[in-house]
């Protein structure tokens, strides 16, 4: 749920920084000490599900107005990034008006395909169909088209590269995630997802955030755990920050974003809301394709502070524009294919969520039917609902009367494929009517249900280093030009 020094988001009297401002002069930030280990974490906290929010959010938000209803931001921003990677390759420079003409005739095709037919579907069906077709009649002409053929990389012109048929391979292997996702869970127990349907109208799924109680032994865990149980989480930043400086630069980015790391790691330590942060870096960095990047960027970077010769030449002579272009466009094909696989298997899931009157094999958004005795929040009990949320997580929405302001502010809290599904079994444990059997029941069929999530990500994990060296094996045979 939103926190508290976030509740009155859409108050006209006073914007979010004003009420941040506000929040610091309370008496409980009263200090240095509570300032930077108490206020200061729940500013972050509420700034950083803000915007996970904006970017994670698939019903009634700007990039829906401007797309459709049904996704998040991730399949309308990066297929832009795709479109223009597989015109102009990962190396920014100018390649001509054809390049030119070619990026924003198909980015115009993709919004006014999305606004004039896809929009009108409220499931957000069909987009996937039409970024193979777009990206894949993009590939054809690249390689298709006769001035490519005898161009090289450095030309002002079209050239063949390898980013093109990568896309279209992950975004193929992405469409068969949905038959695997089917296959996964195609023979779960009817039986089992009654129980589910029935225990979500008893559970809330609304949490009342709280400051924590903050002492030396909690910032110590904090400070000591970072690099012991985060250690990708705290190497990245100053990774990427050490393979785009300048040289005379790089001591300098390094230990100030490893500092600035290790502060952000110490306050998740302190404050547990704050794990959101380490949930969202590691599925937008270290899974996945992105974790491969990932290691790379570590592994350059590394090799950069200890003056490895072929790597300092190479970085001291490549423009920090160029790098970022290579990190930029690896993640971006990387986060649409990953968007998708997920996109499979949580559709199937929240459907099974679905009431008796909305049971669909697939949903991107239901009700959610609490039962007005079992709520213990502040969120009304009427107009709930789950969404997908960003693809690969749920979003329970809803509407809360403040204390300060009159009228109803929106209210939002985010759960992880299998976390949605563990807090209804954890409150069948303590409804008074579960019986043993019950109990036992809802724990089997959540057992179950994590291990069909774990064999769904096994098996697309085992096709994707397939098809990673499938295609590299045909790309090896094409001309290097």
């Amino acid at each position: 749920m939103t926190s508290a020094n976030e509740s009155t988001s859409q108050d006209p009297r006073a914007n979010w920084f004003q009420r941040q401002w506000k929040y610091l002069k309370e008496p409980k930030c009263r200090g240095w000490w509570k300032k930077l280990f108490v206020c200061l974490p729940s500013i972050i906290d509420s700034a950083m599900r803000r915007l996970d929010h904006f970017l994670g959010n698939s019903y009634g938000g700007p990039w829906q107005r401007l797309f459709m209803n049904g996704h998040s931001m991730v399949p309308f921003l990066f297929m832009f990034a795709a479109i223009g990677f597989t015109v102009y390759g990962p190396t920014p420079r100018y390649r001509g008006v054809l390049a030119l003409s070619a990026l924003i005739v198909a980015a115009l095709i993709f919004w006014g395909g999305v606004r004039r037919y896809l929009a009108r579907r409220q499931d957000g069906r069909g987009l996937l169909t039409f970024q193979i077709l777009l990206i894949g009649v993009l590939t054809a002409l690249l390689f298709g088209w006769p001035a490519t053929l005898h161009t090289v990389e450095a030309d002002p012109a079209l050239y063949r590269h390898v980013y093109a048929p990568a896309v279209v391979a992950l975004l193929l292997f992405a469409a068969v995630s949905y038959r695997i996702a089917a296959w996964v869970l195609r023979d779960f127990p009817e039986s089992d997802r009654a129980r589910f349907r029935a225990l979500l109208a008893a559970t809330e799924l609304f949490v009342k955030p709280r400051d924590p109680a903050v002492d030396g032994r909690k910032i110590l865990y904090g400070l000591l755990g970072a690099p012991v149980y985060h250690p990708l989480h705290l190497l990245l930043l100053p990774a990427i920050g050490v393979i785009v400086v300048k040289p005379e630069n790089v001591a300098y980015v390094a230990w100030g974003l490893l500092g600035l790391s290790w502060l952000l790691l110490t306050f998740t330590g302190v404050h547990e809301r704050l794990s959101l942060m380490i949930a969202i870096v590691r599925r937008w960095f270290l899974v996945g394709g992105q974790l491969v990047v990932s290691l790379a960027i570590i592994a350059l970077a590394a090799a950069r502070l200890f003056k490895v010769d072929y790597v300092t030449t190479l970085l001291d002579s490549t423009p920090g524009a160029v790098i970022i272009s290579y990190v930029v466009s690896a993640y971006a094909a990387f986060w649409l294919y990953e968007y998708w696989i997920n996109r499979a298997l949580t559709e199937r899931m929240l459907a099974f969520l679905a009431p008796s009157d909305q049971l669909r094999p697939r949903a991107a958004r239901i009700d959610y039917p609490i039962e007005r005795g079992q709520t213990t929040t502040d969120v009304v009990a009427t107009g709930r609902a789950i969404e997908i949320f960003s693809g690969s997580r749920f979003v329970v929405t809803g509407s809360y009367q403040s204390s300060d302001y009159a009228g109803q502010y929106p209210a939002w809290q985010s759960y992880d494929k299998s976390e949605l599904f563990e807090r209804l079994a954890a409150r069948a444990q303590s409804l008074a009517n579960c019986t043993p059997d019950d109990r036992y029941q809802v724990r089997a069929a959540l057992g179950d249900l994590r291990k069909r999530v774990k064999l769904y990500f096994n098996l697309l994990n085992i096709g994707l280093i397939g098809l990673v060296v499938g295609v590299g094996v045909l790309l090896h045979r094409i001309p290097e030009r």
